[in-house]
């Protein structure tokens, strides 16, 4: 039985588990995140539904959910990220 598109993409994301901060990087516009292999190489481009930042305790925080990927934060204003649990 063929797989549809949506469910290729969907295996094809569970096996690229992004693990490290590096793997995630935007675009120039803020708009899509560009999902990577630990080598650099891009594997999917997905867009950013909604940005959140905040402070807690002099500790700033931004956060992002990109759709089909999840919820990711940053502690460095933007410039890594990480998966958040």
């Amino acid at each position: 039985m063929r797989q549809s598109r949506q469910l290729r993409e969907t295996n094809e994301r569970k096996k690229t588990k992004l693990k490290t901060k590096e793997n995630i990087t935007l675009n120039e516009a803020g708009t899509h995140a560009i999902m990577s292999t630990s080598k650099g190489n891009p594997v999917f481009t997905a867009p950013i539904k909604e940005f959140r930042s905040g402070d807690m305790d002099g500790h700033e925080w931004l956060t992002m959910e990109v759709v089909g990927w999840g919820d990711y934060i940053s502690y460095d204003d933007g410039e890594t990220w990480q998966e958040m649990e």
